[in-house]
Parts: C-alpha cells; sequence; structure tokens
C-alpha cells in the first residue's frame, strides 16, 4: 500500500484500464480517497448490458460480460432503485438479469422489478445457457412462447433446448413446432450440433433454417444444408406433385414450421390488441390515411403478382420461390463470393437462356451454361413484362445494398447480370425504390451507399424518398448531403401531402434523430405538435432504446416545434395531449412528460400508470392534486385500471391500490373470460389475475392478519381451481401457439392449491 501512494493518476488510470469494468468501480475505487477522486470522473457506472445483434428479433437483451453479481445484489435486491424505474426499463433489467445466468440477481429482480414475467425473461435465460435460470422461471410458470426455443438453439444451448422441449412441449404437434422454432434459432446461430440432435429426433431442416443460416453469414452451415434440401425438393417435384407436392413432401417439419409463424403471428396481434387497448383510442388521423395507403398499396402488389403467377405451372412458382427466398438471404448476409457461387443455381428466372441451364441439368454444368449465356445476353430473363420478376429481384437488390458485408461487389455484381437497363427498370419501381432505400439507410453509411447506387445505376432511385429515409433512420450527413444539392427537395416534401408522414417511417436506428431533425429545421422545415404527436405514436416500439426515442419527442417539446404553426390552439392542445397520452402509456421520463405538459397537454393518471414508474406516477398525482385545489384524488375508472392491468405494471397498481386509487367493488375481469383467450405466451394474465384477486380479497374490509391471510389463501384456491378446471379442457388438444397453457404451467397452478 505504501507504493500504491507513489502512483502518479497517469499510472492508475493505465492500471484500471486493464481490469474489468465493475472492478474498478466495486474494489479499485474504494482503496483510498486519491484513487476514488482520480477515478471518479471515468469509472462512476456499472455497465450491465452490452448491445445486442441489430438482426436480433429474440433475445434483445445481453447481459454486460463479466457480469457484477455481487454490486447488481446489492443495488437492486432492494425496493427503491427500482421505483424511478419505468415498465419497460424494469422488464429490460429484469431480463438482463435472467440474461446473466446468476440466480441470486434473477432472484433480487423477481422480487423487486414490478412487473409481470413476460416470455421475454424466459427467452433471456434460454440465451445465457443456464439450466438453473431457466429452472426457476419454469418453476414460476413463466410465460412461453417459440421464440423462447429460438433463442436457446440461436445461441447454441443444446442442454437447455432439451429441458425446454421437455418440460414445455410435451404433445408431439407442440413438440414438432417446437423443433422446428429451435431450427431457425440454430440456423440463425450457425450451430451445426443443433442440426445434428435435430436430425436424430426426424426432423429435416426446411428452406427456413437453411435462409437463416445465409442471412446470418454462416457459410459453412448454408453451403451444408443446402444441397439435401435441394435435392429432396427436385426429387418431390421431379414426382410431379409441383407445388402442392413439395409442401406435402416437407411433411411435419413445413407445418410445424408454420405452425411457429402462426404462433408467431398470433403473439404479434396480441401484442397490438393490448397496445390498442392501453392507448385508449389515441388516433392520429395521419396515422391511419398512412395505414390506408399501405394497404391500398399491398393489395395492388397482391393483384399484380397474382396476375404474374396465373401465367406460370404452379411447379416453376414454387421452385421460383424457394430459390429466390435462398438466393435473396445469401445476398444480404454471405460474402460476395458466396452469391457469385450461388447465383446461377438459384436464380429463378432462367427461362431465356438455353435448355443446357435447366434447374435439371447438373448444377456445375447449369451453372457455366448460365455464365456463358449471360455473358452474351446480360439482361435476357428482364424481356418482357413479369411484375414476379421485377419484385423479386428489387428484393434481391434491396438485400445486396443492405448487407453489411461486400455490399458495393454485390451490387456491382447484380448489375453486371442484368444490365444497366434491367437494374434501373427494377429499382424505379415504387414499392423495389423504398424497399432498397429503407435497407441502406439502415446502415451508417448510407451517404456512401446512395452514392454508389447513383453511379452504378444512374438515376435509380428519388432523392426525396432518400431524404425521408434519412430523416427517418438519423442519417444526418446523407440528408445535408441531399438538401445541399437540391433545395427543392423541401418543397416537394412540402407539397406531397401530409408532412407528418416523413415521422411515419421506421427506421433501424428510428429515434436516434435529433441532428437530422436539425439539418431539416436548419433548412427552413417547420414543425407541428403534429409532427410531435406522430413522433410519439410510431416511434415507441423498442424498449431497449426507449431513451433515444424519448430524445426525439424531448427536442421538439422543448425546442424544436413552433407555437401556432399548425393550427388552431384547441387542435394543438389536442396533439400535444396525444403526444403525451401515448408517450406515457410506453413508459416515457418524468423530463420529457414535463416537458409535454409545459406545452398545455392534458394528463391524467392511468396514462402515466400503464407504463410509467412509481416516481412518475406520484408525480402525475401530485400535479392533479394542486390543479384540483389539493382536494384527494378520485379512484380510476374500471376500463383505466384494466388498462393498467393490460400493461402488466405490477408496481404502480400496487401503488394505486395502497392510495385507495383502485375501483372499488367486482372491477377485475372473471377467470373465465381471462382463460376463453389464454395463450401460453401471455399466462402471466392469468398470473396477474390471482394475484390481484388475493390482494381484493384480502384487503375487502378491516381484519386481524391472520384472517386477511385466510382469505387471500381461500380466494386463491378457488380462483385456481377454476382455471385449472377450465384450461384443463383443452390440454393436450392443441399445438403449441394454441394452447391456452403449456405443462410447467398446469404445474404451476396445481401448486397453487397446495
Amino acid at each position: 500500500m505504501g507504493n500504491w501512494k507513489h502512483l502518479t493518476p497517469e499510472l492508475i488510470h493505465e492500471i484500471a484500464a486493464r481490469m474489468p469494468e465493475h472492478e474498478v468501480v466495486t474494489s479499485l475505487k474504494l482503496v483510498d480517497r486519491e484513487t476514488a477522486a482520480t477515478l471518479r470522473q471515468r469509472y462512476s457506472k456499472i455497465t450491465l448490458s452490452s448491445e445486442p445483434p441489430e438482426d436480433s428479433d429474440v433475445n434483445q437483451f445481453r447481459a454486460q460480460e463479466p457480469w457484477s453479481a455481487a454490486a447488481f445484489v446489492a443495488h437492486w435486491g432492494r425496493p427503491e432503485p427500482w421505483r424511478d424505474l419505468a415498465l419497460p426499463q424494469r422488464r429490460h433489467l429484469l431480463c438482463l438479469a435472467a440474461n446473466s445466468g446468476h440466480i441470486g440477481s434473477l432472484d433480487a429482480a423477481l422480487a423487486q422489478s414490478g412487473t409481470t414475467v413476460v416470455w421475454q425473461v424466459l427467452a433471456a435465460a434460454a440465451a445465457s445457457g443456464s439450466v438453473a435460470a431457466c429452472e426457476l422461471l419454469l418453476h414460476a410458470g413463466c410465460s412461453f412462447s417459440i421464440n423462447v426455443l429460438v433463442s436457446a438453439a440461436r445461441e447454441g444451448h443444446l442442454q437447455v433446448l432439451q429441458l425446454l422441449l421437455d418440460r414445455a412441449c410435451a404433445g408431439p404437434r407442440c413438440r414438432q413446432a417446437g423443433l422446428a422454432g429451435a431450427a431457425r434459432g440454430a440456423g440463425s446461430g450457425g450451430h451445426g450440433h443443433i442440426f445434428d440432435w435435430l436430425r436424430g429426433q426426424g426432423y429435416s431442416p426446411q428452406v427456413r433454417d437453411v435462409e437463416a443460416a445465409a442471412q446470418q453469414g454462416h457459410v459453412e452451415l448454408f453451403q451444408r444444408l443446402l444441397p439435401p434440401l435441394m435435392a429432396r425438393l427436385a426429387q418431390v417435384r421431379a414426382g410431379g406433385g409441383g407445388g402442392g407436392a413439395a409442401a406435402g413432401e416437407l411433411g411435419a417439419g413445413a407445418q410445424a414450421e408454420a405452425q411457429a409463424e402462426a404462433q408467431a403471428e398470433a403473439q404479434a396481434e396480441a401484442q397490438a390488441e393490448a397496445q390498442a387497448e392501453a392507448q385508449a383510442g389515441v388516433q392520429v388521423g395521419a396515422q391511419e390515411e398512412a395505414q390506408a395507403e399501405a394497404q391500398a398499396e399491398a393489395q395492388a402488389e397482391a393483384q399484380a403478382e397474382a396476375q404474374a403467377e396465373g401465367q406460370v405451372p404452379a411447379a416453376e412458382r414454387a421452385r421460383r420461390g424457394t430459390r429466390w427466398q435462398l438466393l435473396v438471404a445469401v445476398a444480404k448476409g454471405c460474402p460476395l463470393e458466396v452469391l457469385q457461387r450461388h447465383y446461377d443455381a438459384l436464380w429463378p428466372w432462367q427461362r431465356a437462356l438455353p435448355a443446357a441451364a435447366a434447374p435439371a441439368a447438373p448444377a456445375a454444368a447449369a451453372a457455366a451454361a448460365a455464365a456463358a449465356a449471360r455473358a452474351g445476353r446480360p439482361g435476357a430473363e428482364f424481356e418482357g413484362p413479369d411484375e414476379g420478376r421485377d419484385f423479386a429481384a428489387g428484393m434481391l437488390l434491396s438485400a445486396a445494398v443492405g448487407s453489411a458485408v461486400d455490399w458495393v461487389g454485390k451490387l456491382d455484381f447484380l448489375v453486371s447480370c442484368w444490365g444497366v437497363p434491367a437494374a434501373r427498370q427494377v429499382l424505379c419501381g415504387g414499392r423495389v425504390s423504398r424497399l432498397s432505400l429503407q435497407a441502406a439507410a439502415g446502415n451508417p453509411d448510407y451517404l456512401q451507399r446512395l452514392l454508389h447506387m447513383h453511379a452504378a445505376v444512374p438515376g435509380c432511385v428519388s432523392d426525396q424518398e432518400a431524404a425521408e429515409w434519412a430523416v427517418a433512420c438519423g442519417r444526418a450527413d446523407a440528408l445535408a448531403h441531399l438538401l445541399d444539392g437540391d433545395l427543392d427537395i423541401l418543397d416537394r416534401m412540402r407539397n406531397a401531402g401530409d408532412q407528418t408522414r416523413i415521422l411515419f417511417r421506421q427506421g433501424k436506428n428510428a429515434g436516434a434523430r435529433v441532428p437530422a431533425l436539425r439539418v431539416l429545421q436548419a433548412r427552413g422545415w417547420v414543425f407541428t405538435a403534429a409532427h410531435a404527436a406522430c413522433e410519439a405514436t410510431w416511434n415507441w416500439r423498442d424498449e431497449v432504446r426507449r431513451a433515444s426515442h424519448d430524445d426525439a419527442l424531448r427536442w421538439l417539446a422543448e425546442a424544436g416545434v413552433v407555437d401556432g404553426a399548425g393550427g388552431s390552439p384547441e387542435q394543438e392542445r389536442k396533439w400535444w395531449s396525444d403526444a403525451f397520452s401515448t408517450a406515457a402509456r410506453r413508459g416515457a421520463g418524468v423530463k420529457l412528460l414535463q416537458a409535454l405538459r409545459a406545452r398545455g397537454a392534458a394528463m391524467g393518471l392511468a396514462e402515466v400508470a400503464v407504463g410509467g414508474s412509481e416516481a412518475s406516477v406520484q408525480w402525475a398525482a401530485t400535479q392533479l392534486q394542486a390543479e384540483g385545489g389539493g382536494g384527494p384524488l378520485q379512484a380510476l375508472a374500471a376500463n383505466d385500471a384494466m388498462q393498467v392491468v393490460h400493461a402488466g405494471n405490477v408496481a404502480t397498481l400496487a401503488w394505486l391500490r395502497a392510495r385507495g386509487l383502485l375501483p372499488q367493488g367486482h372491477w377485475l375481469p372473471s377467470v373465465e373470460s381471462v382463460c376463453s383467450s389464454l395463450r401460453a405466451y401471455d399466462f402471466w394474465k392469468l398470473q396477474l389475475r390471482l394475484q390481484l384477486g388475493v390482494a381484493a380479497a384480502a384487503g375487502a374490509q378491516e381484519q386481524p392478519a391472520a384472517t386477511q391471510a385466510e382469505m387471500a389463501a381461500v380466494a386463491l384456491q378457488e380462483v385456481a381451481k377454476t382455471a385449472l378446471r377450465l384450461l384443463g379442457q383443452h390440454r393436450g388438444a392443441l399445438a403449441l401457439f394454441e394452447s391456452p397453457a403449456l405443462g410447467h404451467q398446469y404445474s404451476w397452478l396445481v401448486r397453487q392449491l397446495l
């Protein structure tokens, strides 16, 4: 210690830089006061979360390694720090604790987080590979989605995958759907050993699995899985089965894959319904208009594709669809040389080429013949109208220009295959142009991609469209370049109808857009309260990056919007109130809510309680009391209280109950109504109903503590019996995505009776 005193601040920083950050904060800074003062500015926080892969739609919660277990339990094992966290933040922290694999951290978070245990928590635990964490959550009856299996397989955790399948997917149909989900995860993660095990379970890789491997750049696995898949498909179609026979040949695996997709769709629909209920009818007219426009466009596109497909035999449509799907995946995730190697075998529109290049020929001969024909007549397959072909080519170009790997070479290669006129023909299609720009704008080097697209295929994209995607994805440099090159773009955007549509688009980086908004403002764009309402409504979908969403809306509220520029005072107040309501329900911080209130937004206690923290609800209650002259607050109406229940915000429900602000009497839904629409992925709804019913029974009247506990136990048993009877009618009869509950959830209910 005597020598330590003689170290310079520079040497202390050098030592700290070679230590894990959490050890510096929890150990090194405690050596003495001088060391603490030296390191205070640089080392003041412990990082708990590492950045998840942008392409992960399953596990968005990745704990920092090494995990600061002791520090987490010491800090977050108390109720106080949780009170300042909104619902999305508390769920995020709970998922990080699950992903850490540290049981003490998970126990602490489960006890203090004040939120329902959604399936994402189990998915985070599965991704960690911790059998103990998964066992703990399964024992607690955690909600379950097929994405839990995807998450385990994506990270290569076979033991966890086997545990989840055995505990949650006991029935044959349920297990088959689970195997399909696991295969998709194994493809995304590039884990051949998972496929080896799946093969032993009777599962054969499907198109979607091979596609997932290619999308994530797992070249070795892709090239291992591709030949047997294509051989199976070719064998079936050679037998005259066509598209329908091909689907039948894939058998139970394909059916399970379809079931998995159906479950995902059902989950998305259920979440959308829950969000709609939570928003309580908050709508923005421009949003409805955009949705109607998108729906009409999709219908027109579907009609065009159907018309084109009607002229093509079913077997040929199936062949094209499979090969195109795989080729797009290769263009997205694999290196250029893999795209070049497989292009001639997988590009499905080879009908204009010589017969030697037909798919029935040996692969090497077909590829050589196709390449020779292409060299003589590039773009021959684009002669004549074909909506399906042009759309497929556009998707392929979009995948190439949006790729994180060799995007320049891929774009140049496709243009060389088709010729500049054909590439321009494809890219100038409205839908395809938007897809290509959206894909390119999802990358930080959007400006470089735009410049290269213009150079490779002159006139291929609209500068106005490119500017709108720059705003959507927060690419300020590209936006400034486009506007400085043509200031008329702003006029065209103003005259394009509803100006708020520039904020509607959902980019990869949506939310980190303040610099881009400032570029618009500096060049004369006037933001109105309508823009703020749209920003709140459309750009609050990513809980992981919720703070960056706060930034754009807060900037609009504090500095961006010009008062009186967008409508009458009454209309502006409505827009600000809509923005407040939506932001509050999604878990906005108090500072943002204060900024919106300063603009004249109306406020209700329920909307803050839906997604907020205990601190934000306390702030809202204080504000409303002051506005009401200091009198007591009225209890929430039943419909308003149910919005908080649908959100699963246990902490704010407890806060409201403790202050007598929940409705009196029988306001909770019946167990019958909860069970009638229950699914395994939202089993937390039944658990919360049981919890609230017990609390209501215990607090119905003033009774000694022992009597209250007895009443609560009786209420729990009665509700659990009813739930078991209702859910038992369907047990084992349905597939995974249809099941109201799974094995571990039934077991949890039974334990409530003991």
